[in-house]
């Protein structure tokens, strides 16, 4: 049953409607433009780094991340409130976006090493914290940007996690909003015509 709770809380990890895509879509593209300042050439959902698998861990790929080589990064918006996070979550604000980034890790860390590439998860919680791993990846992100822009870290990093909060808390207000939208549209009546 399609409920719209008082909070929205259900609304931010719905896929019904599908703008749970569209949030996550658009920190991708953060994440691309970011590495597209830092002169790493990325590609957005390349296909084929895993020989013989369909899988996809790359929601956007960059060249010549560290040592010489490439990286996938994957990207998921993950909510605190979730039944299974809820309790840890209420003491370790991070414990969400820590747990996916896990669950990230044990999905594709060693088929991306197998092939000789670097896997970063970067997880977000729906509320705006960032996994730990995720916090040092966006700070090495940032040093790249920094370096190729002659630009200090300290500012390149406030406007990343700006543009990552912004376009999550956008994401987030549409998903609420599309939900009110479709499920709560008024059963208008009429009278009739004479």
């Amino acid at each position: 049953q399609n409920v719209q709770d008082k909070f929205g809380d259900h609304a931010v990890i719905c896929n019904t409607f599908g703008d749970v895509i569209h949030r996550h879509d658009a920190i991708r593209h953060t994440i691309f433009r970011a590495a597209e300042a830092g002169n790493m050439h990325p590609e957005k959902e390349k296909l084929y780094l895993l020989p013989d698998s369909d899988k996809r861990p790359a929601d956007v790929f960059v060249q010549d991340w560290s040592h010489g080589k490439d990286c996938s990064f994957d990207v998921t918006v993950v909510t605190p409130l979730r039944k299974d996070y809820l309790k840890q979550a209420a003491a370790n604000p991070r414990h969400a976006a820590i747990a996916a980034e896990n669950s990230k890790d044990t999905k594709f860390l060693d088929l991306c090493k197998a092939e000789g590439l670097y896997f970063e998860p970067l997880a977000f919680e729906s509320f705006g914290r960032w996994g730990e791993t995720t916090e040092d990846c966006l700070i090495s992100l940032s040093g790249r940007i920094a370096e190729a822009q002659n630009r200090t870290l300290s500012s390149v990093l406030h406007q990343l996690a700006t543009q990552i909060a912004v376009a999550l808390q956008r994401g987030n207000a549409r998903c609420i909003s599309e939900r009110q939208r479709v499920l709560c549209v008024p059963n208008w009546s009429f009278p009739a015509e004479p």
